[in-house]
């Protein structure tokens, strides 16, 4: 007898309500506040360069420059709380920068960041800039998404079947 024809709905909505709230809970705790960002020690060619990384990882022409500006605060943040990660990461981003990253086009960075991808510095990058970024709320209101709707019933309460972007069958 297979898991799910064990569960009733309850049970299995009540598991993906607890799931869906770890996994916030978890992305939440690892956005490294701004504050810690001041005493990194990034100069502001580095600070540039981390916010073309974030820019091509998660590219939103429809988004301003200030995202991706908090996005490399926070970045600095998480580098600098380990000297490790830190050092690859200023390593990183001058290779990146002598193979003129700033001023190449998305598909060249895509491709100089590809290169990079196993290093320490690209994790950071690649989790911090997921977190940071759509764990704003400014930002889920320029996408359209009106955020979670477990604290407010589920979606079969709030309008699960709100799809007026699909046409209409005649």
């Amino acid at each position: 007898m297979s898991i799910d024809s064990q569960l009733d709905s309850q049970s299995r909505r009540e598991a993906l309500e607890r799931m869906f709230k770890g996994s916030l809970a978890a992305g939440s705790l690892s956005v490294i506040p701004p504050v810690q960002a001041a005493d990194s020690g990034f100069t502001d060619a580095e600070r540039a360069m981390l916010e073309a990384v974030a820019y091509t990882l998660f590219p939103h022409a429809s988004l301003d420059k200030s995202h991706y500006a908090a996005v490399a605060t926070a970045l600095q943040g998480a580098l600098a709380a380990d000297a490790a990660k830190l050092a690859n990461a200023r390593e990183t981003l001058a290779t990146l920068q002598q193979r003129g990253f700033l001023s190449a086009s998305q598909s060249e960075r895509e491709s100089q960041l590809r290169a990079v991808e196993k290093s320490d510095f690209f994790g950071v990058a690649y989790g911090t800039t997921l977190n940071t970024l759509y764990s704003d709320k400014v930002v889920w209101a320029k996408f359209g998404y009106e955020g979670s709707a477990v604290e407010h019933g589920g979606y079969i309460k709030r309008g699960f079947n709100n799809i007026n972007w699909l046409p209409r069958r005649k």
